[in-house]
């Protein structure tokens, strides 16, 4: 007694379960020993409908394109009544789309990383074809190296400088200011230096209030007859015992004894 004949749409689904869920259509032809004309395949398409999907793809290795067919879910479920325990390895590309789909609206970064970049590809072929060439930028020009102290010699050639000894070069080294500003201050261009920021000046000049200030002291010492003597620098030298004091504190001890 010979054995029944499998129905197409059988041997077709085993063929798949055979290559975990997706197989190109050339590995399936060759299951049905070459006998599944383009008329019987059309047919076991139609009675599978959305047990199967059928997608147009490149193999992995030439890039050819070639046409897959790919279980689907319910495609799954009736592998498992022929194949018990059957689990596919690959989904179909509407299934993978509608699951990346669902991720994005989750806020999945993966999902929402692949949504970005097909965005950036968009406008990429959007400039491009609009006539934008897309150049690389100049390399940054390294800086000039300072130049080498030379020495000439009696002919008239120019010889290197011996570099300093390690004595010499710490004499060189000059000190620190003792100033703790003016110290202060060049640790501070120095770091400026660094992150080549441009370096950052201090403006010591007298504001314009007490230049005016100033200035109002002065023509009021010089139109009193109260006792005192006008030094260069703005101070002045109150009383027998020679005091020097500011024009601000005069001005206090004059309106004192004024009273």
């Amino acid at each position: 007694m010979s054995r029944p004949a499998i129905p197409p749409a059988d041997r077709l689904i085993l063929s798949l379960v055979k290559y975990g869920g997706s197989a190109p259509l050339t590995k399936i032809r060759a299951n049905f020993y070459g006998r599944l004309t383009r008329a019987m395949l059309n047919k076991v398409l139609l009675e599978l409908d959305d047990l199967i999907e059928v997608e147009k793809t490149r193999a992995p290795g030439s890039k050819r394109p070639i046409t897959n067919i790919v279980l689907t879910w319910k495609g799954e479920v009736a592998a498992r009544v022929l194949k018990p325990g059957f689990r596919r390895k690959r989904i179909t590309l509407a299934e993978l789309k509608a699951e990346v789909a669902a991720r994005q609206e989750e806020q999945n970064p993966w999902a929402c990383q692949i949504q970005k970049d097909a965005e950036h590809r968009r406008e990429f072929d959007r400039q491009k074809a609009a006539g934008w060439t897309w150049r690389p930028p100049k390399p940054a020009k390294a800086p000039a190296a300072p130049p080498r102290e030379t020495a000439e010699t009696g002919s008239g050639d120019t010889t290197t400088a011996p570099a300093p000894l390690p004595e010499q070069r710490q004499q060189l080294t000059p000190a620190p200011p003792a100033d703790d500003f003016a110290r202060d201050f060049l640790n501070m261009q120095r770091d400026l230096a660094a992150i080549h920021e441009p370096a950052r000046g201090f403006d010591n000049r007298p504001k314009p209030a007490d230049v005016a200030e100033t200035n109002r002291l002065l023509e009021l010492f010089r139109k009193t007859d109260f006792a005192g003597r006008l030094l260069p620098n703005n101070m002045v030298e109150y009383g027998g015992e020679g005091r020097i004091i500011s024009l601000r504190q005069w001005e206090k001890e004059r309106l004192g004894q004024s009273q």
